[in-house]
């Protein structure tokens, strides 16, 4: 009991400090927003036909949807808590499995360095509290990795119908895939590794009939969902209008924030010093951690500079590299650094750098709808009208409690249900006219017999919406800004004097 206490106790304070964030954090983490509701709701209709219609439709796989088609059927799906639970779960487990790996794969220093940066992130914390798949996508991720490392390079040979770990390296690998469209590049990176990397020839083709087994039933989905998106203007998604660059999607994961001028270039320095020693350590055939090296390294590199390649400084969207950015810098720490002593050092300076960020998360106030909702509900009458985007329509009638119409905003001539105009366009920016939006909005007023907006939207957003209302007229009387992390922001419009109404509104 000794010796279990002595080898496991580092991950034991790392998991309390784990927890302690994230069950603080699933808490006090308020309403569910529009990703979360997006979950909820289409894994909630009665119609399995309906269902499996919007699974198709969808960007991304069913995994978690179809997770929480059961799982909700235990809860009450208004409970926020209870909802986020299994994302916690995953968070936790994730923590675990990057320390076994990193121990296994390097040394003790190692995986108390990468666990520990996992257990602080602000992006893993927040994802552990959000009933979304990231959490779950995070967690299959290192598993597949640890069973690609054992199975590849470490196990003895054994044809992959005899061997269960095989088939549990299958399942595994099949549910990354209908995770999320990024689960691809995990199976992108250990192809990497095994033509970079000399394997037995036996191993190699019983990870490639596994995986060709798993894109086989992947396939059953990602064909009919890309031949329904056929029509659809991919290029105008929202993620392809972010700004960031390659080093801020490698370093951000670890200082726990955007990082700029001197920083960057600190930080570009490190960088280039860190890729000469990976030169130098893989360029040597009997370096002993040559292939633990170059496996982390693909891992944590390729993701980040995919969506750098592709314009997509989306963070989450690099999740899956996380685990093996900490470890990819745990390695160079503990290998580079012999002292213990300056190691801690080291490393107390990077917690000095990134806990007053975590600090912050859990700390700030957290998006509640009722912020927007409550005061909506107390100064609405009989001549208000609240317009929100489509999208979002969701998630604010779930929790709007007032008597007045609810308008979604929506450019497109169709006769679409809401659900499916959410599904096929809520990554989609839609594009319109000034003369259309100009129609489009005063005939959406007009219909309701409004003379006051409460208009629905983040800072940098429906500015044309905004510029609308201001060239007829209308005036900004207020704009309330929530607490916490939401984007959203109330703008509260009032028509001019000399406004006038159809006479059927009276």
């Amino acid at each position: 009991m000794k010796s279990f206490i002595k080898k496991w106790y580092p991950l034991f304070l790392i998991l309390i400090l784990a927890l302690a964030l994230r069950i603080y954090l699933l808490i006090n983490r308020g309403t569910f927003w529009f990703d979360e509701n997006f979950s909820i709701h289409f894994s909630s209709i009665a119609s399995w036909t309906e269902t499996i219609k919007y699974w198709v439709l969808e960007t991304n796989p069913p995994l978690y949807t179809f997770f929480l088609r059961f799982y909700l059927s235990f809860i009450n799906e208004n409970n926020e808590t209870l909802v986020r639970l299994p994302s916690l779960v995953f968070s936790t487990a994730s923590i675990i499995l990057l320390y076994i790996f990193a121990q296994k794969m390097f040394s003790r220093r190692a995986a108390i360095t990468s666990a520990t940066l996992l257990s602080i992130s602000t992006l893993s914390l927040f994802i552990s509290v959000e009933a979304r798949v990231y959490s779950l996508l995070t967690f299959l991720t290192i598993l597949s990795f640890y069973l690609f490392q054992k199975l590849a390079f470490d196990g003895k040979l054994n044809t992959y119908g005899n061997n269960k770990q095989w088939i549990l390296y299958f399942f595994v690998n099949l549910f990354l895939l209908y995770a999320h469209l990024t689960g691809a590049v995990v199976l992108i990176c250990q192809f990497i590794m095994l033509a970079a990397v000399k394997t037995r020839r036996e191993k190699f083709w019983s990870w490639f009939k596994m995986n060709l087994l798993a894109v086989g039933f992947y396939l059953v989905w990602l064909v009919p969902s890309v031949l329904n998106k056929m029509n659809l203007k991919l290029g105008t998604a929202w993620y392809f209008e972010t700004n960031g660059d390659i080093l801020n999607l490698l370093f951000a994961p670890i200082f726990n924030t955007i990082i700029s001028g001197f920083q960057e270039t600190l930080f570009f320095i490190v960088f280039i010093i860190i890729m000469y020693l990976l030169i130098r350590d893989i360029s040597g055939e009997k370096h002993k951690d040559r292939k633990a090296l170059i496996l982390v390294s693909i891992w944590a590199l390729l993701p980040p500079v995919l969506s750098a390649f592709l314009g997509v400084f989306v963070l989450k969207y690099i999740v899956i590299a996380y685990p093996a950015l900490y470890l990819f810098y745990s390695y160079f720490l503990d290998k580079y650094v012999a002292s213990n002593k300056l190691f801690a050092l080291i490393f107390a300076v990077i917690l000095l750098i990134s806990l007053p960020h975590t600090y912050l998360l859990v700390s700030k106030p957290i998006f509640s709808w009722r912020d927007i909702t409550g005061y909506i509900e107390a100064n609405e009458n009989e001549t208000t009208v609240t317009m929100v985007p489509f999208m979002e329509a969701l998630s604010f009638n779930k929790y709007y409690k007032g008597n007045r119409p609810v308008i979604g905003v929506y450019m497109y001539d169709d006769n679409l249900s809401l659900e499916e105009r959410i599904v096929r366009y809520n990554w989609n920016l839609l594009e319109t006219t000034d003369e259309h939006l100009q129609a489009w909005l005063f005939t959406n007023i007009e219909r309701e017999c409004a003379t006051k907006v409460f208009s629905i939207h983040p800072s940098d957003t429906f500015e044309r919406l905004d510029e609308t209302f201001l060239e007829n007229g209308w005036t900004l009387d207020e704009v309330q800004k929530p607490y916490g992390l939401s984007l959203n922001n109330l703008y509260i419009f009032n028509a001019p004097a000399n406004y006038t109404t159809s006479s059927t509104c009276w």
